[in-house]
This record gives C-alpha cells, sequence and structure tokens, in this order.
C-alpha cells in the first residue's frame, strides 16, 4: 500500500511540473506571436508611409485591424493552453 501511495503521489508530482511546463511554453508562444505582430505592424506602417498621402488611411486602418486580429488570436491560443494546462494539474 505505501508503494502505490508513493506512486500516486509521484504521479501528481510529475502532473504538476508538466501543467505548470504547458502553461509556460503557452506564454513563450504568446510572446512570441506578440512580438512578432508588433514587427510586422512596423513594417507594414512603413509600407504605408511609402504610398501616395490617400492611400495611407486605408492602408494604416489594414494595418492596425491585421495586427488586433494576431494579437487576439495568441491571446486566445493562450487562454486555451492555460486550460489544458489546467486541467492536467492533479
Amino acid at each position: 500500500a505505501k508503494a502505490s501511495e508513493t506512486e500516486r503521489d509521484a504521479d501528481k508530482d510529475v502532473a504538476k511540473v508538466r501543467s505548470e511546463s504547458f502553461s509556460k511554453e503557452a506564454d513563450a508562444r504568446y510572446d512570441v506571436a506578440i512580438a512578432k505582430a508588433d514587427a510586422d505592424y512596423k513594417v507594414a506602417i512603413e509600407r504605408c508611409d511609402a504610398l501616395p498621402s490617400e492611400s495611407r488611411g486605408s492602408c494604416k486602418d489594414a494595418a492596425d485591424a491585421s495586427r488586433d486580429a494576431t494579437k487576439s488570436r495568441a491571446e486566445q491560443e493562450r487562454e486555451n493552453a492555460k486550460a489544458s494546462a489546467e486541467s492536467m494539474k492533479p
């Protein structure tokens, strides 16, 4: 009985570490996605600035929308991953 109790405790420890690791990985993927969205946005804005003035506004609106959608998607993916990590906990 003592061995099976030790095994259960070990399984719980492994599950906890796995959950924490999965959660940290979700944060790291989110950070990378946000950094990429910001970098892509800067490039898009530079391209917009090179356009004739009458086209800049709509170009920048499109760049804003793209960045916002990407960030929103990254937030949703992080939330889903964190929920999965939470469900791994013993």
